[in-house]
């Protein structure tokens, strides 16, 4: 069909002479996909926009294809899978006039029937190919892996592929896989700390890893922080796993350095 073709590319303007002609905007291919399938799945913004707003009175978000995926399903997961800002606004669009001429429910209920094909999709992949290039610090190829639904807590041998990122000191990496839900762990925690990946660090916290879970180390330098006046270093060594209680060679604790110095933000740094 010539406007499932227009979909897939793109081709607004043509999208709307379409239309205006009389084309049929929810006749199904094969594949049982519409149009609106097409322009939601490749991301096409101003398709997706054609297709509503010229055939508003007869457009059906609701119809499903051979896999029972609306186009509102296929939005959600595309949503997943991280693209573009356009795509972002084609779902996004769709959302909102699903919302407003179907009911809030709708929206929900496609939300949910995503999650759950996504999972589907997560729990049969243990990717070896997402393991080895996050290893190697191919971000390109990781990422191309996850938008394919690699479960990103795939790992070979029980090492999972952020730890090996992190190990490796793929710090890019490592970060797109917690984008994509990676669990974070105590390991990956201790390995970015050891690094030195301050960022990651917080990153992994964030994401619900305990901060003690990482083994402390004495760290005389942070007398000199507080002296200096550098605050920030200070703050990045204690994240790190600085033990908070560190003397230096004068036998000077942090704590009682900064009080002595009146500095009310060391302390409540320490």
């Amino acid at each position: 069909f010539l406007i499932h073709e227009a979909s897939k590319r793109g081709y607004a303007d043509i999208i709307h002479r379409f239309v205006l002609r009389g084309a049929d905007v929810n006749v199904q291919d094969a594949q049982g996909c519409t149009a609106l399938h097409y322009a939601v799945k490749n991301g096409h913004e101003r398709a997706v926009w054609a297709l509503i707003y010229n055939a508003m009175s007869t457009l059906k978000l609701d119809l499903p294809d051979k896999e029972g995926l609306t186009p509102l399903i296929l939005g959600y997961m595309l949503m997943y899978q991280q693209p573009s800002e356009s795509a972002k606004r084609a779902v996004t669009t769709l959302m909102q006039f699903a919302g407003r001429y179907s009911g809030k429910e709708v929206v929900l209920e496609a939300g949910k029937r995503a999650d759950k094909e996504i999972r589907a999709r997560l729990q049969s992949s243990n990717s070896l190919v997402l393991v080895d290039a996050s290893a190697d610090g191919k971000k390109d190829q990781v990422l191309q892996e996850l938008q394919q639904y690699a479960n990103p807590d795939s790992h070979r041998g029980g090492v999972s592929a952020l730890v090996l990122a992190v190990q490796n000191k793929h710090e890019d990496v490592a970060q797109l896989l917690l984008d994509f839900k990676a669990t974070a762990s105590v390991a990956a925690l201790q390995l970015a700390a050891d690094s030195k990946m301050t960022s990651l660090v917080r990153t992994l916290i964030a994401s619900g890893v305990p901060k003690d879970g990482l083994r402390t180390k004495i760290a005389p330098q942070l007398i000199s922080y507080i002296e200096q006046g550098k605050l920030e270093e200070l703050e990045q060594e204690l994240y790190l796993g600085a033990d908070p209680d560190s003397k230096n060679s004068e036998k000077k604790y942090p704590l009682l350095e900064a009080v002595t110095r009146q500095n009310t933000a060391v302390v409540q740094c320490l």
